[in-house]
């Protein structure tokens, strides 16, 4: 998925789904946009990417809450 360098600014097309550099702003030629299936592509992969970074922090997740557990007794009210 290669689109080259961006005509304006000389800088490396990334995979985005704007039709302008992320650069410099200036619109890309329609040579360099990046099809509905590349587009689908980039979505799924973002998509993927997103669901295990989802997973990943939720099983690093800690509770450090002293209130989460019976072996540590709440000295105070809670009840505002």
């Amino acid at each position: 998925m290669d689109k080259g360098d961006c005509f304006s600014c000389g800088r490396k097309i990334q995979k985005t789904l704007t039709s302008t550099c992320i650069y410099c702003g200036e619109p890309l030629p329609e040579s360099q946009l990046f099809s509905e299936e590349e587009i689908k592509q980039i979505q799924k992969e973002k998509n993927a990417r997103d669901m295990a970074r989802a997973k990943h922090n939720d099983s690093n997740r800690a509770d450090f809450s002293p209130y989460s557990s019976p072996e540590s007794p709440c000295d105070f009210d809670l009840s505002w």
